[in-house]
């Protein structure tokens, strides 16, 4: 008989390579993250605990040995790796790490017997070892996981390798062989042995390869590798989640099997080399859903993705934002054969973002749920993204004017309008209104006065109800209280109080050497004094237009990318996309510029800028979004969550007389409902620019001016002017 009844649900959660940086963090003496390890070893995990802290197994590759300042034997070996043991062993239970494996290439570093030393202080503290052993018997041994549910049980086996170079078998002999200690190799032919045995005794078992790949290190896999881990799956094992390249790589479903090629770190703290070799800054953090609904067990993967350059977080990971969720995945479509990509789907819950096939999968019968359900898959991004190359708003080639634009529509009301020098003037009866861009004579001059002193500005927001950032005020003179404060915050952002137009900002800041050219920068630009701020981490940012206490449009940017056609060169779809720019009123004057970090960014996509990328092929060309350096804008208007509206408009009427302003806001995600923590206001503008609402690359053009012109008259009706 068949029943469906639905039981237990269990999470394991694999995550990549591991190391508190003892080793990295003293030699290059990198203060601020040195002291944290010191004094607390835990913040390295603050941002990323939520996606690992509800999981029944948490399993790690550990990139180190856990021994004080050890001296190793190989002298010609680059980044010997060692943590202090009870720290670590102290930050793992603390997470909650259920097993680490040990193959990989640091945990010989310093000999067979401070990896026998290693493994044995982690079986210690309950935290279980694999992929390692005192000989070729034990190295290989699995993983074994025994899962109970309310009326069957299911059986999980874990397998660890690590595939080296020659240099690694024969000068440094990190491989255990039948008499002596060391890494378990990863051997095709061995491992399909030990998968068919394990397949035999128990058919319907779940067998994981958790393997490691050394000497890729922010690079993508080679063929070769990608034939070692189809030939895992062809062998009978049902999954692949592979580690070593310190960040992404393609994802992969292969016959019955699912392949993440390599997952990346997880807290790895070595300062890392991302920007200086092209790597994408991203790893993934995978969550396997066992769900009992006996007789059967359902199995979903969900990767969720999370930032990895320490240089650029401050040794803080975190999960992504949607903006960066869209570019990994453009990014890794563009990585694997369209016949064998899967069709993941993006989606948010509680955690973040993640991936995941199951919701496409014909075979999936969808009984498995996340928090968010379909609900709240990303769509808005999604959807649009798929066939932006197709959905571009064309516009005939004609100046931009802002002025220009406010006359005409006072004209088809029946009202003159003149320019005197860079004013724009508009005649009623007994009454003018004089614009400069969309600042009119009817804003409230106290009201820009307060906005822009932007401590004040900051506690009329807070007296209102608004969320902003964290931080004090200081005089110029203050510099070094100033510094002191940075530390009370992983990152920071230093501005002047009274700035315009994000001149003398300077975001990311950590430790003296930045704030100091930070300090410098701000006050070139400010005649009164600086603000440092808490850094708001994982969040996209959204211009909210409010005409006269309502939000009348919504406008985000999209990173610069060109689509293939399996004709032009990357370097002509560029010149063809810059042409559309040109005929944009908006962005003729902001055109795709390539520099060497731009064709590195290329080449990690598998490509040079004379290369014919394939019809539909993505390209992108930055991972930042401004449209200064050839961003796309796109009309976000009607997918915004009503109370990110209702924020924008208490923000603007937070300081009376504020008619028309642009609120920029820092959220997490502003299709979902804000809540206190999830969003700031980085700041209120009494001039924004229109351009982008009348003219968005994408998505709907929004006549704001109209909303203007109409709120005038309004006015001056309520003045007797008309």
């Amino acid at each position: 008989m068949n029943n469906n009844n639905t039981g237990k649900k269990f999470i394991l959660t694999f995550a990549g390579d591991t190391s508190l940086g003892d080793y990295y963090l003293q030699k290059y003496k990198n203060k601020e993250p040195w002291h944290r390890l010191n004094v607390d070893p835990y913040s390295f995990f603050k941002e990323i605990e939520l996606l690992v802290n509800d999981s029944d197994h948490l399993i790690l590759n550990l990139e180190t040995v856990l021994e004080n300042n050890p001296i190793s034997p190989l002298k010609d070996k680059e980044y010997l790796n060692w943590d202090k043991p009870s720290r670590t062993i102290n930050v793992l239970k603390q997470l909650g790490v259920s097993a680490v494996t040990l193959a990989n290439n640091h945990t010989m570093d310093f000999g067979p017997e401070i990896m026998l030393k290693t493994k044995q202080q982690l079986l210690d503290a309950g935290i279980k070892c694999f992929g390692a052993g005192s000989a070729l018997k034990e190295a290989p041994e699995p993983l074994e996981i025994n899962i109970s549910g309310e009326q069957s049980t299911k059986t999980v086996y874990v397998l660890s390798g690590m595939r080296a170079s020659k240099r690694y078998r024969e000068d440094y002999v990190y491989f255990a062989d039948h008499e002596s200690p060391g890494v378990n190799p990863l051997d095709l032919n061995s491992m399909t042995e030990q998968i068919t045995s394990l397949r035999k005794n128990n058919p319907e078992s779940i067998i994981i390869i958790f393997p490691h790949w050394q000497g890729i290190d922010y690079k993508w896999v080679s063929p070769k590798i990608k034939d070692t881990a189809r030939g895992l799956i062809d062998a009978g094992a049902n999954y692949i989640f592979a580690h070593g390249t310190h960040m992404i790589n393609p994802i992969e479903k292969y016959k019955s099997g699912f392949i993440a090629y390599s997952i990346g770190n997880f807290v790895f703290n070595s300062p890392g080399r991302y920007k200086k070799l092209g790597a994408p800054p991203y790893s993934f953090i995978i969550h396997l859903e066992l769900s009992e609904q006996y007789p059967e067990w359902k199995v979903k993967e969900c990767l969720y993705p999370i930032f990895s350059d320490n240089k650029e977080s401050n040794f803080t990971p975190r999960p992504v934002n949607e903006n960066e969720a869209i570019e990994i995945e453009l990014l890794l479509e563009n990585k694997i054969k369209e016949n064998a990509l899967i069709k993941i789907g993006r989606f948010k819950d509680k955690r973040g973002f993640y991936f995941s096939s199951a919701f496409n999968d014909p075979s999936y019968d969808g009984n498995i749920k996340s928090d968010s359900s379909t609900k709240n898959r990303t769509t808005s991004n999604s959807t649009s993204l798929q066939n932006l190359d197709k959905e571009s708003n064309q516009y005939e080639k004609k100046t931009f004017s802002t002025k220009t634009l406010i006359a005409q529509e006072f004209a088809k009301h029946g009202f003159q309008s003149e320019f005197i020098g860079k004013f724009l003037v508009t005649y009623f009866s007994n009454e003018r209104v004089v614009f400069f861009e969309t600042e009119s004579s009817l804003t409230s001059l106290v009201g820009w006065r307060i906005i822009k002193n932007k401590v004040l500005a900051k506690k009329f927001l807070s007296s209102a109800g608004v969320s902003v950032a964290k931080g004090k005020y200081f005089n110029k003179k203050d510099k070094q209280q100033a510094l002191n404060f940075i530390y009370n915050y992983p990152l920071c952002v230093i501005k002047p109080s009274d700035g315009r137009k994000g001149k003398g900002i300077t975001v990311g800041v950590s430790n003296e050497e930045e704030f100091d050219y930070a300090w410098k920068t701000a006050i070139t630009h400010s005649e009164k004094g600086i603000l440092v701020e808490e850094q708001f981490t994982g969040g996209t940012e959204a211009r909210y237009l409010v005409v006269d206490g309502k939000c009348v449009a919504v406008l985000k940017r999209i990173p610069p990318m060109v689509f293939g056609n399996g004709i032009d060169t990357i370097e002509m779809l560029i010149e063809k996309k810059n042409n559309q720019k040109l005929k944009n009123p908006n962005l003729k004057n902001k055109l795709i510029k390539i520099d060497h970090h731009r064709s590195s960014m290329i080449k990690t996509q598998g490509f040079k800028i004379t290369d014919i990328p394939p019809n539909g092929t993505r390209i992108i060309i930055d991972w930042k979004a401004g449209l200064s350096t050839g961003a796309d804008s796109y009309d976000y208007t009607d997918e915004i969550h009503s109370g990110f509206k209702k924020i924008a408009e208490k923000a603007a009427v937070s300081v009376p007389g504020l008619d028309i302003a642009g609120i920029d806001i820092l959220a997490h995600d502003h299709t979902l409902e804000p809540t206190d923590e999830n969003y700031i206001v980085i700041e209120v503008n009494t001039r924004p620019g229109i351009g982008g609402h009348h003219y968005p690359v994408y998505g709907k053009p929004r006549n704001v001016v109209k909303d203007i012109v109409k709120y005038v008259i309004k006015k001056m009706k309520e003045k007797g002017a008309i």
